[in-house]
């Protein structure tokens, strides 16, 4: 996992130049279309699509997710070390909610 405050063309092409080390250039990396994401991709040959709308409300979705199951997580915490049966009670709790 790679996090960063920063959104520059720098850390996008080392994010994405680890992800071609890891997974080869043979798949094709989808954004939302900003800058840095373009020219990394064409610095590193691979290739680049901005998705469209219904995909943007698909990933925003997610990212809601993310969020909102992180802020759930923080008032109760797992105790132990987390299974994936943890993570799946915790979001059949937030589908309930």
């Amino acid at each position: 996992m790679n996090i960063s405050i920063e959104k520059t063309v720098f850390i996008c092409y080392n994010f994405i130049k680890e992800l071609k080390r890891l997974y080869n250039s043979k798949y094709t990396i989808y954004t939302d279309g900003a800058s840095y994401y373009n020219q990394s991709c064409k610095w590193l040959r691979i290739k680049h699509i901005v998705y469209n709308d219904n995909c943007k409300n698909i990933m925003k979705g997610y990212s809601t997710l993310k969020i909102e199951l992180g802020a759930f997580d923080d008032y109760f915490p797992c105790k132990d070390d987390c299974s994936k049966k943890h993570v799946k009670n915790w979001l059949s709790v937030y589908y309930i909610l």
